[in-house]
């Protein structure tokens, strides 16, 4: 399968063009992952009051910006894509040279000189929206001295939930259907990060250079699968390891027994760590690496043949390798609230407005990620 057309390298890879070497996150946190992703302080996933696009309270109970390196604010405006840099080879061109001796030459060097071993990438938007309606009877009902809560925010809370459960679902399994196309249809998830083949934003992983990891043999749920992640997978060799490891509910309770033997620490939301670390569920500290269940390992397969079954997976990263983005204007969005009917002969007699998320996710180096698809032992 070749590259896709808006992929650029050789001289392409060095002309003008805008990049973003950076992200911008403007996220309300609901999964593990997107939590150490953003580096802020972790939510589970109750409603909250998102403001009600009427009476001027602000539009959302988002917070940016984090402790990791990539977490700075940053204004997409106008940005189609982002795209980086990325090594595909080789030009082997060192000689030790000897008295009198000849320079050093290229071979090949029309084709494998190192200005033609840069591939660019390329991700572009994805636009969810979602609409909140609520009938005017209700809204009626729910005014005056002794109301008791807001039908207009407890709507916009369940929108809003809505959203994130489908964010969460594409951020393990996600494929767009067209890696061309001025929009995707969805991200990359992290299902199809670990994999050796198929398009990765953009190139062709039919070589080496851009692939993930992926075990299918059934291992145990120990944190042996640290050492082989970072060891035997050979995630070390190249990089400093993995520092995230997400498991089942069961795998963690194992792991967690195991590593409270071995010098492990568990961190609680009161304490300064689960701040630093952006986590507000129990986890496990062990050395580095930081160790929590994840809600969103499911069966996908249930849901849609094309996806895996996550069920009993172990997903592992060096986190700092992925980034989050939102578009100022459209993160997470609440628009204002229209009368129906007011503006449509028998239309709805209800409220309704529309809520905006316009965003991509991607990590840099796919070689850091591994996704072990059979931990039940």
């Amino acid at each position: 399968m070749a590259d896709i057309a808006n992929t650029r390298d050789l001289i392409r890879a060095y002309a003008t063009e805008q990049f973003i070497p950076e992200f911008v996150t403007n996220q309300y946190t609901r999964s593990p992952l997107l939590q150490r992703m953003t580096g802020q302080k972790g939510s589970d996933r109750e409603l909250r009051p998102v403001g009600d696009g009427l009476t001027g309270k602000t539009k959302g109970t988002l917070v940016g910006g984090g402790s990791m390196s990539r977490a700075k604010r940053m204004a997409v405006t106008g940005g189609e894509s982002v795209s980086w840099g990325v090594q595909k080879g080789t030009s082997v061109s060192v000689k030790n040279l000897t008295s009198r001796d000849t320079a050093a030459t290229l071979a090949n060097p029309t084709t494998n000189s190192q200005d033609q071993q840069k591939k660019m990438t390329t991700v572009r938007l994805t636009h969810k929206q979602v609409e909140c309606l609520v009938w005017n009877s209700t809204a009626q009902a729910n005014q005056g001295e002794y109301k008791i809560m807001s039908a207009i925010d407890d709507a916009l809370g369940i929108a809003m939930q809505e959203i994130f459960d489908s964010l969460i679902t594409e951020l393990y399994v996600g494929s767009p259907t067209d890696q061309e196309s001025e929009y995707w249809s969805e991200q990359i998830g992290i299902d199809n990060v670990c994999k050796t083949s198929g398009i990765l934003y953009g190139i062709d992983r039919t070589g080496t250079f851009f692939d993930g990891k992926r075990v299918t043999s059934a291992k145990a749920k120990a944190l042996a699968l640290i050492d082989d992640a970072n060891i035997t997978q050979g995630i070390q060799d190249k990089g400093e390891g993995v520092d995230l490891c997400l498991v089942n509910k069961t795998a963690y309770l194992t792991i967690k027994a195991e590593a409270l033997t071995k010098g492990g620490t568990v961190i609680h939301k009161s304490m300064p760590e689960a701040v630093e670390y952006g986590m507000k569920q129990e986890c496990i500290l062990y050395g580095n690496v930081l160790v929590t269940y994840d809600p969103g390992l499911l069966d996908y397969s249930a849901i849609s043949t094309f996806d895996s079954d996550l069920s009993n997976a172990v997903f592992m990263t060096k986190i700092g390798d992925w980034c989050f983005q939102t578009c100022n204007d459209k993160n997470f969005s609440v628009g204002e609230f229209i009368d129906l009917s007011k503006f449509s002969v028998g239309g709805h007699d209800a409220r309704r407005a529309l809520i905006d998320l316009q965003y991509r996710f991607w990590v840099f180096h796919p070689k850091n990620s591994i996704m072990y698809t059979a931990v039940t032992a």
